[in-house]
């Protein structure tokens, strides 16, 4: 099922709220990272983390545009200084709204400062082509990074199911 959202991100007259796609102070995403289930996104995001060229926000997986940011998060997101407690807070509110708003979306990324920082959400792969017009639209600088694995090497991971040593396939 596709989610078909409302999106706010452009002026009155149909132009980019600056002109340049993205929020009047700057404020952006400097890239998407969307990928298949299980193809390597979470060691990419704790790569980044890590890294000190790079801000990434306390979720991993924002799902601001699918609709799943409504939903209850199994793991507590991090909360490892003031950064991090604003942009939940901001996340929460803006996902309360009942359009996209690019804009702000994208000044939820004022808190990376310098660094670099992105959103990444697997799910974004499966979004609606018109969605994704606005996005790189909007963020004209965006860059999207597709993750995939081998899909032979990967299904053992999807599904629990296991060989033994006779040849036979049991349920874990």
């Amino acid at each position: 099922m596709r989610w078909i959202w409302r999106v706010n991100g452009h002026a009155t007259n149909g132009q980019h709220k600056n002109g340049n796609g993205c929020a009047a102070n700057g404020a952006r995403p400097d890239f998407l990272c969307v990928g298949a289930q299980k193809g390597g996104t979470t060691w990419l995001y704790w790569q980044l983390d890590s890294h000190p060229d790079f801000w990434m926000p306390p979720v991993k997986e924002l799902h601001y545009f699918d609709k799943l940011s409504r939903t209850n998060r199994v793991t507590p997101p991090r909360r490892r200084d003031k950064r991090d407690v604003r942009f939940l807070e901001n996340i929460k509110s803006l996902s309360a709204r009942p359009s996209i708003d690019l804009e702000n979306y994208g000044r939820l990324f004022q808190l990376k400062e310098p660094l670099l920082s992105g959103d990444v959400t697997p799910a974004y792969s499966m979004l609606d082509d018109e969605i994704i017009r606005q996005i790189t639209s909007y963020f004209t600088n965006l860059k999207v990074i597709f993750l995939a694995r081998d899909p032979g090497r990967g299904l053992g991971r999807s599904y629990p199911w296991r060989y033994v040593e006779d040849g036979s396939v049991r349920s874990t």
